[in-house]
């Protein structure tokens, strides 16, 4: 692939990207190591910050979150993805974040 296609596959995935977070109601991130290495993930928190979502992430334990995403993030969960049930305990605590925040923010 030479820099021209590249160029075009990550214009076309920002703006596929762009028009489903700009529908959503919120940003619900799986955050892994994948932030560090994969470009289209920085991309899609980068629009989803743009956009003034509110960002909610679900983090594996042992893996760490920047400062600056702890700042944005409305909700951040850990889970231990040995464990079956850790994962969806995790889900239940940020639907419930959610929820608080739609509550807070509701009017303005």
């Amino acid at each position: 692939m030479d820099k021209a296609q590249f160029e075009s596959q990550i214009r076309k995935a920002a703006e596929e990207s762009g028009e489903q977070i700009k529908v959503s109601a919120m940003f619900l991130s799986l955050f892994t190591h994948a932030y560090r290495e994969d470009p289209m993930a920085c991309l899609q928190l980068g629009i989803a910050v743009s956009m003034d979502k509110p960002i909610f992430m679900m983090v594996p334990e042992g893996e760490e979150v920047p400062e600056s995403i702890k700042l944005i993030a409305k909700g951040i969960e850990f889970y231990d993805p040995e464990v079956e049930d850790s994962m969806k305990a995790a889900t239940g605590r940020l639907v419930d974040k959610w929820e608080r925040y739609k509550i807070k923010t509701a009017g303005h």
